[in-house]
């Protein structure tokens, strides 16, 4: 029998609640655009090891469910009758190859 390699299915999912990024749970003025809602996170990945390879290939899909999540949020006030909320957004749906090599 003739080896190909190694052919490997991994599956990720997780489940982010609500997260207040201020001590008032979003219910002090002004501070609401600082909660961020809950959302699911999937991601998939087949990887192929060839056989007596160095090399490995993953084609890989994260956040499938393309979820609007903020890493950290922030509000401030300058000058004081303006709220401002600053914040980083994470990577929305995103497929693609990886090619690896192990020394």
């Amino acid at each position: 029998m003739i080896s190909v390699g190694t052919l490997t299915l991994r599956g990720e999912a997780s489940w982010t609640d609500t997260i207040y990024n201020d001590i008032f749970n979003g219910k002090a003025p002004y501070e609401a655009a600082t909660t961020q809602p809950a959302y699911w996170l999937l991601n998939a990945r087949l990887t192929w090891q060839p056989h007596n390879s160095h090399f490995r290939f993953q084609l890989f899909g994260e956040n499938l469910t393309d979820a609007l999540y903020a890493t950290n949020r922030v509000a401030f006030n300058t000058p004081q009758t303006f709220v401002n909320v600053s914040g980083q957004f994470a990577a929305p749906r995103t497929f693609g190859l990886r090619a690896m090599m192990k020394l």
